[in-house]
C-alpha cells in the first residue's frame, strides 16, 4: 500500500482529483446535517440570485438550491459507485470465463459482448428504463447491467495471456481446481487493468443518470443534479444558478474521477515498480 501511494501521489492531478471526490462524498453522506435547509421546503422567495442567506440562491418555487445541489450528491453518487460495482462484478465473471476456458465458451460470451456493445448504450438505456421503471434501483440495475462489456474484454485479455504463464502450468501441475486458479492465482493479477475500467465507469454512470434525469425520465421522487438541470433548462433566464452550480457538481465529480483513474494507471502499471 505505501509503495502504491508512493506512485499515486507523483500525479498531482490525481491527488486533486481524490480530494473532489472525497469533498463530493463527505457531502452526500452528511446532507442532511451540512445542508442549510429543507431541500423541499418551499421558503416563498422565488427565483433569488446568489446570497450570504442563500449562497446558490433559490429555484422557481422558492426552494434552497444549495441544499438541494447537496441532497442530489446523494442519488447522483450512489448510482455512479453502485452501477459501477455491478458493471465490474459482471465484467469480472464474464471476461474471466471466456479468457480462462476459451473455445466455444469464449465464442459465445465474446459474440454477446459485441452485440451489447454494438448497440448505443444510451438508447438502450432509455428503452429499458421504460420498460421497467425509472426508480433509483431500477436505474442503478440497469446501468450497471449495461455497462460491463468493455471490463469483460479487458479481463478477458489478460486471462489469455497469464494463463499460458509458468506460475499457472506450475498450478495445474500440482492438482489446483480451475476455481482455484481463476481466483486465487489469475484474477489477482488481472485486477489492475479492471480496477481503473471500474473507476471510469463510476463517471460514466454518474453522466448517464444525469441525461436520464435531465430528459425527465429519472426518479421523480428523488433530488439528483441532473434533474435540477433539467428543470432549470425551462427557466434558463430566470435562474441561471440552478444550472451552473449543478452542471458544475457534475463535471468537478466526473472530471475528478477520471483524474483517479489516471493516477491509478500510473500506481498499478507494474512497469512503474522500478522507478
Amino acid at each position: 500500500m505505501k509503495e502504491f501511494w508512493r506512485r499515486y501521489k507523483k500525479n498531482r492531478a490525481a491527488v486533486i482529483g481524490a480530494g473532489l471526490v472525497i469533498i463530493f462524498l463527505f457531502q452526500a453522506v452528511f446532507a442532511p446535517v451540512i445542508a442549510p435547509y429543507d431541500p423541499f421546503k418551499y421558503l416563498f422567495h422565488t427565483y433569488l440570485p446568489p446570497s450570504w442567506e442563500h449562497p446558490f440562491g433559490t429555484d422557481n418555487v422558492g426552494r434552497d438550491v444549495l441544499s438541494r445541489v447537496i441532497h442530489g450528491s446523494i442519488v447522483s453518487l450512489t448510482v455512479g459507485f453502485l452501477a459501477a460495482i455491478i458493471s465490474a462484478l459482471v465484467g469480472l465473471g464474464i471476461g474471466a470465463i471466456s479468457g480462462y476456458f476459451g473455445g466455444k465458451i469464449d465464442e459465445v460470451l465474446m459474440r454477446g459482448t459485441e452485440i451489447l456493445q454494438m448497440i448505443p448504450r444510451f438508447f438502450l438505456l432509455l428503452i429499458t428504463v421504460a420498460v421497467f421503471g425509472s426508480g433509483v434501483v431500477n436505474i442503478i440495475l440497469i446501468i450497471g447491467l449495461l455497462s460491463w462489456p468493455g471490463t469483460a474484454r479487458l479481463v478477458r485479455g489478460e486471462f489469455l495471456a497469464l494463463k499460458e504463464m509458468p506460475f499457472i502450468e506450475a498450478a495445474r501441475s500440482l492438482g489446483f481446481s480451475s476455481f482455484r486458479i481463476i481466483f486465487s492465482e489469475i484474477l489477482p493479477n488481472a485486477l489492475p487493468p479492471a480496477i481503473v475500467s471500474s473507476t471510469l465507469q463510476v463517471g460514466d454512470a454518474i453522466l448517464m443518470e444525469a441525461a436520464l434525469s435531465f430528459l425527465g425520465l429519472g426518479d421523480p421522487g428523488a433530488i439528483s443534479w441532473g434533474q435540477l438541470l433539467g428543470r432549470a433548462q425551462r427557466n434558463i433566464w430566470r435562474s441561471w444558478h440552478i444550472a451552473i452550480f449543478s452542471g458544475a457538481a457534475i463535471f468537478l465529480t466526473v472530471l475528478g474521477i477520471n483524474l483517479i483513474g489516471d493516477g491509478l494507471i500510473d500506481a498499478l502499471n507494474p512497469r512503474l515498480k522500478e522507478r
